[in-house]
């Protein structure tokens, strides 16, 4: 096995280098492996994968087919590529910024590229090559989106199409370098900030799931004392979160907090965790509404803890 891409960022370059091109789906050899006539760039989803693994070079393609050499991956199937991953979980709620990952489903592969990107107006953050057009018209190299449940949309806030089931680092033929997993200071209190929340009180708490959602609370109290929750992070049952718990129990220890560590989002929460960030420099006013400007002092404590 040798590594092809010296950084997680030029797997990404490569693979958006493929997209540029026009493109067309095809299942059938020579030009299902990345097959350049001049005019479009052929290939299906595993070998988009496995030429590129095995040196396939997407600024120098050259017409015709290419000899075929797949020492580095083998004669895999998509579940022998995902396999040879590591750090492969169920767990969607890891992908994240500047981490990218192969995705997979039974019978087909496809790249989680660690960022999102705007085109046309809408909000991508996978490449795949696809019989499934998606927002594009035609079947080929495209960019389709995949959420924190791992359901494939065809862009950010789109319809279902199916759902991935595995992700990994393809750390074989890709040299991962550190990336600090930053999050938008925007005051917006959904998925990203969720997850980077969930990953460092898990260091204390191991019984949190970083998953990107908060649970089990009450809708008529998030929107009176979170009014910066993100639509679709968070779910009402009423029955608590294990990761609101996990934030009453910093703010109990810190004597901010005094109500029941119930995991359910309320006034006191709010108020707590208010005079627990303005304890670490910030000047918040502290009335219990946790909205914009709470949020954005919570996502900047966040950022510095990694």
């Amino acid at each position: 096995m040798s590594i092809i891409f010296n950084t997680q960022q030029d797997w990404v370059n490569a693979l958006k280098k493929c997209a540029s091109y026009y493109t067309r789906y095809s299942a059938q050899y020579p030009y299902n492996c990345l097959f350049w006539t001049g005019e479009i760039l052929y290939s299906d989803c595993l070998n988009l994968e496995k030429s590129l693994f095995n040196g396939r070079n997407p600024w120098a393609m050259g017409v015709g087919t290419w000899q075929v050499n797949l020492s580095n991956t083998g004669d895999c199937s998509e579940y022998g590529l995902i396999s040879q991953c590591s750090e492969v979980s169920s767990n969607f709620g890891l992908l994240a910024k500047g981490e990218p990952r192969l995705l997979y489903m039974d019978g087909h592969i496809g790249a989680f590229i660690g960022e999102e990107v705007v085109l046309n107006g809408f909000i991508y953050n996978c490449i795949e090559s696809t019989a499934w057009g998606g927002d594009f018209g035609h079947d080929g190299i495209i960019y389709t989106y995949v959420d924190q449940y791992g359901r494939r949309l065809n862009h950010k806030g789109g319809w279902c199409n199916c759902t991935w089931e595995l992700h990994g680092k393809p750390t074989k033929w890709v040299k991962y370098t550190k990336v600090k997993p930053t999050i938008a200071e925007d005051g917006e209190f959904g998925s990203e900030t969720i997850t980077l929340a969930q990953k460092v009180l898990r260091k204390d708490h191991g019984y949190v799931e970083v998953d990107g959602i908060i649970s089990g609370q009450s809708r008529s109290l998030i929107q009176r004392y979170v009014p910066s929750a993100v639509a679709g992070s968070w779910t009402y049952e009423a029955s608590g979160s294990a990761t609101v718990k996990a934030i009453q129990e910093v703010l109990k220890k810190a004597k901010v907090y005094s109500d029941e560590l119930d995991g359910v989002w309320g006034y006191n929460t709010s108020i707590g965790l208010q005079k627990w960030l303005n304890n670490r420099g910030y000047n918040l006013e502290v009335d219990g509404i946790f909205g914009a400007l709470s949020t954005k002092a919570y996502q900047n404590f966040l950022n510095k803890c990694i």
